[in-house]
């Protein structure tokens, strides 16, 4: 419970709405301002200018309509458990819609495609992808990213719970049912934590269960294969047993972590609960905490060393493993900054939450939510130093919707907003109305939600076109000219039906003259990407000098027609 001791402040509700909303709107112009001078071409300033600045000054101006209204009539009332079951079933039923209408259940990206593609082999009941035969020698310029090749089979190089529960949705009937469903039960997991954290104030819980909601990114990335909708979800549940403060409770929370630091790459969930750690440890609850880093301890134990022990044991050692990113460090965090990374990140971020969350936030955590709060409202404390930790650490994503990197911290900002929404409750000493929140929600689903998913399907089209264009050609292989386009390399993949696509720079020689002899062979190049749309990166070159050999190699031996587009 927040203390009742606070001052009144009357003019409170409009300085917290005004100053994030100038804070939103300054930054939107600077990092804008910044990105032109650089020239920058990267992803994330094409998502900036093509997705966000958009959202973020339509944003900002609302925030600032919102600081001038009227602070009369009805205020938020607490959640029945049949309307709070509606309003996340309804939110879930949106999102299940997004992989038809908006993804056309493709995955786009790499880490979407790894998930799928581990989800597969695992929903058949194998540990990996069997490698025919007489493809081994084409088995890297088939899956040349995100995965290990082993003697028979490709292994996804991610950790295996986000596949193991697509699995089991596919097993049900459709693997993309797994992001809804992880959806809810995260929604369904922070309304607990909030009705635990505040019990004599309900209507908390509302707030907390709309900011999610509501929020963007949350709904589209729970329609993607991305790991990020079951961080957010189990983080939550995490959340929801932390909150019980008993021991059940806690051995819970620790059960629930094994699984979410095995949901991707295990520093995600370690880092989330170290914050907590150290909350812990300021708190003087020393048992509890070192139980909690012993915990992180044998995750990292466990998912680091064991599982690779396993997966060596069970499949043969590796043969070639391609790149996943290490954990940030302080030398990326250099780089990163002077390449306006921590700026794009953050405004991508905040573009795609409720307008509200951002001021609630800033409430919250400034406004004593967490300093001055008794009882279980103390763990805003940790919240807050978790979603610090995060917001110090941005990474750049390439592919995402929102900013992805912060998704398992979502159910921290919520609970944060919540406790802000009360803080302002305290200092106006009234309640605030239910029409502010209503608002934020339109607007969310009226604007954000459409704007930034109509965006997404403009960006991702060419890249689909391109695929399943290449999936029916009428040839056995088609060589794919990753130089040719941006992000090209992601269309290459293993597939059940249609040619077989290879990425031209990891194509041996050897496998070039064979196909040359004894198949049809296609090329997909430049002319093919510019005619389905896909921008050139000159800055994004892999394996260039052998893919110009193998483009030489196929000239000398007049192989490889041009892959038609008509």
């Amino acid at each position: 419970m927040i203390d009742r001791a606070i001052p009144k402040d009357g003019d409170y509700w409009r300085r917290s709405v005004v100053v994030a909303a100038v804070f939103q709107l300054a930054v939107t112009l600077m990092v804008g301002w910044l990105l032109v001078m650089n020239r920058s071409s990267s992803l994330a300033a094409g998502y900036f200018f093509d997705h966000d600045v958009y959202l973020l000054i339509a944003g900002g101006v609302l925030l600032l309509c919102l600081g001038w209204w009227p602070l009369q009539g009805a205020p938020v009332k607490a959640l029945t458990p049949y309307r709070l079951l509606l309003w996340v079933g309804a939110g879930a039923l949106i999102a299940y819609a997004g992989c038809f209408l908006v993804f056309h259940h493709y995955p786009v990206s790499r880490d979407e495609q790894s998930a799928t593609f581990a989800a597969t082999y695992f929903a058949a009941g194998k540990m990996g992808w069997p490698i025919p035969a007489h493809l081994h020698d084409l088995a890297q310029a088939m899956m040349p990213m995100h995965t290990t090749l082993r003697p028979e089979a490709w292994l996804s190089n991610y950790l295996p719970v986000n596949a193991a529960i697509r699995a089991v949705t596919a097993r049900l009937g459709d693997q993309w049912l797994a992001g809804p469903l992880l959806m809810l039960a995260g929604v369904l997991a922070l309304a607990s934590a909030a009705r635990r954290i505040w019990p004599d104030r309900a209507h908390a819980a509302t707030v907390a269960v709309v900011m999610a909601l509501t929020s963007t990114q949350v709904v589209v990335n729970a329609a993607t294969p991305f790991a990020t909708t079951g961080q957010f979800a189990l983080n939550a549940l995490w959340l929801a047993c932390f909150t019980r403060g008993d021991r059940r409770g806690h051995a819970m929370a620790m059960t629930v972590g094994l699984f979410a630091s095995g949901l991707h790459q295990v520093h995600f969930h370690i880092g989330f609960v170290l914050a907590f750690v150290v909350w812990l440890a300021t708190e003087r609850r020393f048992r509890l905490a070192g139980g909690y880093a012993l915990a992180c301890l044998c995750y990292w134990l466990l998912w680091r060393h064991a599982w690779p022990g396993l997966l060596d044991t069970m499949m043969g050692m590796p043969l070639l493993v391609s790149g996943t990113p290490p954990p940030p460090g302080a030398n990326g965090l250099l780089w990163r900054l002077s390449q306006l990374q921590i700026g794009e990140s953050l405004t991508r971020f905040i573009a795609w939450q409720n307008v509200l969350l951002l001021p609630l936030v800033l409430a919250g955590a400034g406004a004593g939510a967490g300093a001055r709060a008794t009882g279980q409202a103390r763990i805003l404390t940790s919240c807050a130093l978790a979603c610090g930790l995060g917001l110090m650490l941005l990474v750049l994503q390439d592919h995402g919707y929102g900013y992805r990197y912060l998704h398992q911290l979502i159910p921290c900002f919520c609970l944060l907003a919540a406790g802000g929404w009360l803080a302002i409750e305290e200092r106006l000493g009234q309640r605030l109305p239910a029409s502010i929140l209503v608002v934020s929600a339109m607007f969310a689903m009226g604007f954000t939600l459409p704007v930034a998913t109509w965006r997404i399907m403009v960006a991702n089209a060419p890249y689909e076109r391109a695929y399943r264009a290449a999936r029916s050609a009428g040839a056995d292989y088609v060589f794919v000219d990753t130089r040719a386009g941006a992000y090209l390399q992601d269309i290459v993949r293993v597939a059940g039906a249609g040619p077989v696509l290879l990425d031209l720079g990891y194509v041996p020689a050897t496998a070039v003259t064979r196909l040359c002899a004894t198949s049809r062979v296609m090329v997909f190049g430049e002319e093919q990407a510019r005619h389905f749309g896909i921008p050139v990166d000159p800055d994004r070159v892999a394996n260039e000098q052998q893919a110009t050999a193998r483009t030489a190699q196929l000239k000398r031996l007049g192989c490889g027609q041009p892959m038609p587009v008509g």
